[in-house]
């Protein structure tokens, strides 16, 4: 149950951050973004395909990755005085 609701909740949060910070995500880095929502929340924990697998950890984190590049570049688009420190963030 916490596992359905977690997802949820995560799954508006490319919309919200277009709503409240006026941050476009492109639509590959969402696609990578609910990738990875479903392989951690819904194989991952609910089947246990941690536990059945050794390198499911490192798929999720290679996606992860790839995700977080995504999100820092739209970060950068958004051109305000404070995306330098989120750009070394990423970065």
């Amino acid at each position: 149950m916490k596992s359905a609701i977690l997802v949820l909740a995560l799954s508006f949060l490319p919309e919200l951050l277009n709503a409240v910070f006026k941050i476009r995500i492109d639509s590959f880095s969402i696609l990578v973004y609910f990738t990875i929502i479903f392989m951690a929340l819904y194989l991952g924990s609910s089947y246990r395909f941690y536990d059945k697998y050794k390198w499911w950890d490192r798929a999720i984190h290679f996606l992860s990755g790839i995700g977080f590049a995504g999100f820092g570049i739209a970060f950068a688009g958004t051109g305000s005085g404070f995306i330098k420190l989120v750009i070394l963030l990423f970065g």
